[in-house]
Order: C-alpha cells, then structure tokens, then sequence
C-alpha cells in the first residue's frame, strides 16, 4: 500500500526565491523564515536546501534552531520568539542570536552570557504597531544602546520590527509602523549606534515597497508560493511548491438512504461507489473541510461526503467502477487541467494559507523533487 506524501517541488523554490531577489538591492541580506516545520515542508531537509541560496535562517523556537545546528547548519539563525531559560545556553553556546523584547529578558541573557564567557548576539525588536513582543518606547531601546555598547557579552548585531499588514493592499498602516521605526534608525545612527543588521520587512513589503530595505528583508510564506488573499501580491507569479497526495485504501458500495462517517451528517443520495482515504484531521487535513472539499482523481475533481475522522474520509467516485485500490488521490495540487490550491483550502476552512500547510502531520512522508 502507498504511503501519504507531501511533495516539495525544489525548482519552483529556487523560482519564488529569485523572484523576491529581484525586487531587491544587489546588497540587500536574505533571511529565510523557516518557522512552523519550514512551512510544513520539513525544517531540516529544507534549510539544507536553501543554505546556499540565502543568508541568514530565522525560526520562532529556540529548540528549531539548535537543531539546525545539529544538523550542520553554520548560517546565521535568529530565534524571533522567547527563548525559554532551559534552552538559553545552548542557543547562545551554538551562536544563535536571540530576540530581545524587554529589560528583564535582557537581564537573563546578560547573566547567562557573562556566566558562560560568551558574546551574546542579540537582535532588539521595537514595538512599531503589531502589539506582540517588542519594546514600545524609542528611547528605552537608545538607552540600552548606549548601555551596552562597551558590554563584554552582548553584541548588538541586529533592530528589527514587524509589520502587521504587509500582505493587504492598504500599506498606510505598514508605512506609519516603518515610519516610526526609521525615526529610530536615524537617531541611533546619528549617535553611532547603529546596529549591523536593521531589518523590517517581510516577503510582501519587500516587493510591494521600494523604501526601508535597510539590510536584510525576511521572507517567509511567499517562498513556498503561499500568497496571501490581498491583492498586492497576487499578480505576481509566485509558484506553488507542494502537492499533498494520498490513495484509495478501499472501494465499496453504499446503499441510498444509508449514511456515510460519524454522525451520519451525510446521507446517501443514490446507491454511490465510495472510496475510503487513509488520511484525516490527525494528519492535518482539516475537519472543516468535510461535505465540501473536493480530491483530484486523473484529473477530475471528486466530491469528499461524510465526516472527516482522526485518519480517514471518503469521496465519491461517482460510479467509476475502474478505479482500483492504491489509487493515487491528490487533495492539495494539480492534475492535468484541474488544481486544488492552498487558497481553496483556505477559503473553506475560514483560515489562511500558512495554517494548512504548517498543521500538516510530521507523520507525512516529505518528498523533494525537482
């Protein structure tokens, strides 16, 4: 029996990447964000892939980028999240810079990195508008500036900020949030203070937006070809980069009037031929999916019916009594002249892109092809 595959298309990678190289300054550092499994698409296998095209990794979790680490990553890797204390020293042992987002985070890592005998790289994020983490006040970040520029164990390697709506079509908010963060960047060069990496951008801003590039841009979604549903990126051709496959596990008859899956929410209309798929929410394809979801089967869409179950669902094969057992079904993809998108997907579950495919199962074979 096959398995269920995620398969990642190395070329169309290769294709987004230099799209977004092209709408930036020869000089410009690239940051891939490789957060939430790489996208889905497997965090180690893909930043052994991209190691040579960027320069920089950034993850969420201080435990991705130790593993990147180990696996022979020697780029350099920002944890854009909190590090938790248990993590600490080995982030800072392995040379990962770090994110600091207050006083008292700071004071954690100053203590560890003084206890260890090491120069801390620590990126300091400013609060320009998107409320998450990051200090709100300009001067707190200049006065720590100043107070650690002679420090023994921190390095100011990087500033940075985050926009909170680089992917909609409306960029007055992103352009008052960069604003305020160039208003920074001014005074601390003015005071010789300038950090080596300022950064600001995402994938969106970076080819919507021509001011504010500073020294590095961090892509992310826009890598694996997710565009989001505003319209400023949409025109651009940005490459889908995954397909999620799986098979016909069994073929079997159900009787009109009986119904199909838990909670008998769909009752069969006609006596149907239906096919069993061994994959379900536990897998991550999502629950809200089910009654409205359709699979490619040689290039034709089929309808899902019944409930969507821990590991399995059904689709109706709409009579065709030539499909046999292992199958090959494609519920995220292309197939001749039909496709299911990311964005389908999304649409259905009221979510968005990203979230589909980082919620599918580490259970799922990965599988890069060129």
């Amino acid at each position: 029996m096959k398995k269920n595959i995620l398969e990642i298309y190395k070329t169309n990678i290769i294709h987004n990447l230099n799209l977004i190289k092209s709408h930036l300054d020869k000089d410009t550092k690239f940051c891939a964000v490789i957060k939430g499994n790489a996208y889905g698409t497997d965090l180690i296998q893909m930043a052994n892939f991209l190691n040579e095209y960027v320069d920089f990794f950034a993850v969420s979790l201080a435990k991705d980028a130790i593993l990147l680490r180990e696996s022979g990553i020697s780029k350099k890797i920002l944890v854009l999240g909190s590090t938790p204390i248990e993590y600490m020293e080995d982030v800072l042992e392995n040379k990962i810079s770090v994110s600091v987002f207050s006083e008292e985070y700071l004071a954690t890592v100053k203590e560890l990195a003084r206890k260890k005998n090491i120069k801390a790289n620590i990126h300091i994020k400013y609060n320009t508008g998107l409320n998450r983490l990051g200090f709100k006040s300009k001067d707190e970040i200049i006065n720590l500036a100043k107070q650690l520029k002679a420090d023994e164990n921190i390095n100011i390697e990087g500033l940075y900020t985050h926009l909170a709506r680089a992917d909609e079509e409306d960029f007055e908010f992103n352009l008052m949030q960069l604003e305020k963060f160039d208003e920074l960047v001014k005074e601390l060069e003015t005071l010789e203070l300038r950090p080596e990496i300022v950064h600001a951008k995402n994938s969106s801003a970076a080819i919507t937006q021509t001011d504010y590039e500073y020294d590095m841009i961090r892509a992310g979604g826009l890598i694996f070809g997710l565009v989001p549903n505003g319209e400023n990126i949409s025109s651009y051709d940005f490459r889908p980069t995954m397909s999620l496959k799986t098979h016909l596990a069994q073929i079997h008859c159900v009787e009109k009037g009986h119904s199909i899956g838990y909670g008998e929410n769909y009752i069969a209309k006609r006596d149907m031929l239906i096919g069993v798929l061994p994959i379900g929410y536990a897998d991550g394809y999502a629950k809200q999916l089910e009654n409205r979801a359709h699979v490619l089967i040689d290039g034709e869409k089929y309808e899902l019916v019944g409930s969507i179950a821990m590991d399995m669902c059904m689709v109706d094969l709409k009579d065709r009594s030539d499909f046999k057992i292992g199958k090959e079904v494609i519920l995220l993809g292309n197939s001749e002249h039909e496709s299911i998108t990311v964005t389908d997907i999304a649409k259905m579950t009221n979510s968005i892109e990203t979230e589909f495919v980082t919620n599918i199962s580490s259970v799922i074979d990965r599988v890069y092809l060129d």
